[in-house]
């Protein structure tokens, strides 16, 4: 979760500077509060509240609430009136007659400003690994939740920090056979797998996330010789379902592997249970996989999972085959976009 900017800490802070001062008349200097504050914010940050708050809007918090609240002793009948109401980041918040009969616990200050302190974060959720990138470039390759459409699109991805640059989202990934990618179009559709692991993302999820902005993709692999070579392209997109998901693909640099892909490109995805492909039988079917096919591949990246070279069934394996040719399966081979820099 991105913390909030320096600029935004203080603007906040004069908000909150504001704030005390209009109802520092009514409340007393209370012992503990500092603790209380810090406690309450503490709780701020996490998964289950998307906020994030530094630790020094606390301490600057706390010098605020240290120069506002100064009159000593317990807290005095009294009350804030009805038309008295304060603005805070364009909504009106209302403070209705408060009594403070009591000594009042620290906490009593911490509820007041909690409109305030929420308010003042940035409540932003990382749209793919770049964003998570960008927000820390010491957070090391693995699972990480981003949300391609808000935050009611959360999903889990793997991030590859490391190559090229790092702040990769990975959309397929094979290493060791686990996945059955011999799968229906609904599958494909919606991604299956585990992101630690073998997965698909999910071609609706890779539409929506190269169709906002301009992606860059890399496909890095390795043989069971502990060889490893990449492909990269400049421009990749995945249009929308109404349109078969028809890939789009340019900028080939090459990494060692060669491409096997531009000739896909073009090509609406298909599946054994929907032919889009450009030949006349079921490419998907043939060669037991689910792709990108034109009549029929060069590259079968969602093939069956086989040892290295296998030449017993033509052209079904996990292949590239600029790199290894039809009858040889890669040991790992995986695909991830990045936002164009």
């Amino acid at each position: 979760m991105k913390l909030i900017s320096p600029a935004v800490r203080k603007h906040c802070r004069k908000r909150i500077h504001y704030y005390l001062l209009m109802i520092k008349k009514h409340i007393k200097h209370l012992p503990g509060y500092e603790q209380a504050l810090g406690e309450w914010l503490q709780q701020i940050p996490g998964t289950t509240s998307k906020i994030s708050v530094q630790k020094s809007a606390v301490l600057e918090t706390a010098k605020i609430l240290r120069r506002t609240l100064k009159l000593p002793g317990l807290c005095e009948e009294g009350t804030l009136g009805d038309s008295d109401t304060l603005r805070e980041n364009s909504r009106v918040v209302s403070l209705k007659r408060v009594q403070l009969q009591l000594q009042l616990p620290a906490v009593f200050i911490v509820l007041l400003l909690a409109p305030v302190l929420t308010s003042c974060t940035e409540l932003i959720q990382p749209r793919d690994c770049s964003d998570i990138r960008r927000q820390n470039r010491s957070q090391s390759s693995g699972v990480y939740t981003i949300y391609p459409l808000g935050e009611r699109s959360a999903v889990q991805v793997y991030c590859d920090m490391d190559s090229e640059g790092g702040g990769w989202t990975v959309f397929q990934r094979r290493m060791d056979g686990t996945v059955n990618f011999y799968r229906p179009w609904d599958q494909y559709k919606m991604g299956f797998g585990d992101a630690a692991g073998e997965y698909w993302l999910g071609l609706d999820v890779i539409n929506i996330m190269t169709s906002k902005q301009k992606c860059e993709l890399l496909v890095d692999m390795e043989d069971f010789e502990g060889k490893k070579v990449f492909a990269r392209y400049s421009s990749f997109k995945v249009d929308a379902e109404c349109d078969g998901y028809k890939l789009t693909l340019t900028g080939f640099k090459d990494g060692g592997a060669g491409d096997s892909l531009s000739a896909h490109s073009g090509q609406k995805f298909s599946t054994f249970d929907k032919d889009q492909d450009n030949w006349s039988g079921n490419c998907a079917k043939t060669y037991l996989g689910a792709f990108w096919y034109n009549n029929c591949h060069f590259a079968n990246p969602n093939g069956v999972y086989r040892w290295g070279a296998d030449g017993s069934i033509f052209a079904v394996g996990v292949e590239w085959y600029q790199w290894k040719g039809y009858n040889y399966s890669l040991k790992t081979i995986s695909m991830k976009i990045r936002p164009v820099q």
